[in-house]
């Protein structure tokens, strides 16, 4: 537990209502295997540099549980994974994850109201 970096951003209420509507996909997607845990990291696009990244998102199934519960923390009113390194860490610092016009997640400052 002790190489587990701690969640260090917070979601908008907008967010938090797009992540639920992304699981209710997946599982309705995976009925026989939903989702179990919330996970996030940090992704590239092939081709791209590192700037040009992202927040990912991804459910870990029932199925999965097991595996990676160890790795869990609580946040957010349910059980989350965080896998970033600790120089993407840095890049959530403090940060809101938010929803744009286009109905995309990403990270903005707490004084920021859009993007």
């Amino acid at each position: 537990m002790s190489d587990i970096l701690p969640i260090n951003f917070s979601l908008s209420d907008a967010a938090r209502r797009r992540l639920e509507e992304l699981e209710d996909s997946f599982n309705e997607r995976y009925p026989d295997d939903p989702a179990a845990i919330l996970g996030f990291g940090w992704g590239y696009m092939l081709g791209t540099s590192p700037d040009k990244g992202n927040v990912a998102i991804g459910f870990h199934r029932q199925s999965e549980k097991r595996a990676v519960v160890a790795g869990a923390q609580e946040a957010f009113g349910r059980q989350v994974i965080f896998a970033v390194s600790e120089a993407n860490h840095r890049r959530f610092e403090g940060k809101i994850l938010d929803l744009d016009d286009q109905n995309q997640l990403y990270l903005r400052d707490p004084g920021d109201t859009g993007q």
